[in-house]
């Protein structure tokens, strides 16, 4: 089964590093207290919920806009280039730097995922992908190319997305009209 997406925000155009949209310590901690209101009510709720670190938390937000500046100090490159390796970098520094008392998993994943949604891709992972993945990450048995390959693969640009999907229920509505119209 896959997993939905909460919402979709669709952006136009290619984009540039000028362009994206990065999160910021605010939105995290709105994040996670929707998470932990969300696992309240489900049979795993988050444990014991106290002040985050929020020292880590900026330095999560904060690792995915490093830049290597060139020797002609004039110019830099990201070092992470793209919003697969941004988004890598954000799940990994939540769930290994214990930023919350609990739920660093959940939050890690789900702050990379809205990461996405706001530059405009939707993560297609199902629930035990997702959580293989989180564990992977926190057991140490993948790299941070690997995670974001993971997340590469399993991502689908919305504009795509949308019209791959009206073209599947353009089909259906195709043959049931076909179908309805046919006499018996």
């Amino acid at each position: 089964m896959k997993r939905r997406s909460r919402n979709w925000l669709p952006t136009s155009g290619r984009i540039t590093p000028s362009s994206v949209v990065y999160p910021t310590v605010e939105k995290i901690l709105i994040l996670y207290e929707q998470l932990v209101s969300y696992f309240t009510k489900t049979n795993t709720p988050i444990g014991a919920v106290y002040p985050p670190d929020l020292n880590k938390l900026e330095f999560a937000v904060e690792r995915p806009k490093t830049a290597l500046f060139c020797k002609d100090l004039k110019t830099t490159n990201e070092r992470y280039p793209n919003l697969y390796m941004k988004a890598a970098v954000i799940a990994e520094s939540i769930i290994k730097g214990h930023i919350f008392s609990d739920g660093n998993k959940r939050i890690g994943l789900l702050a990379a995922e809205q990461f996405l949604e706001d530059n405009g891709k939707f993560l297609e992972l199902s629930d035990d992908d997702f959580y293989n993945l989180a564990m992977d990450i926190a057991n140490d048995r993948v790299k941070l190319d690997a995670i974001a390959g993971k997340i590469g693969s399993n991502c689908r640009d919305y504009k795509n997305w949308f019209e791959s999907r009206l073209k599947k229920i353009d089909a259906t509505l195709r043959k049931f009209l076909k179908k309805w119209k046919s006499p018996s």
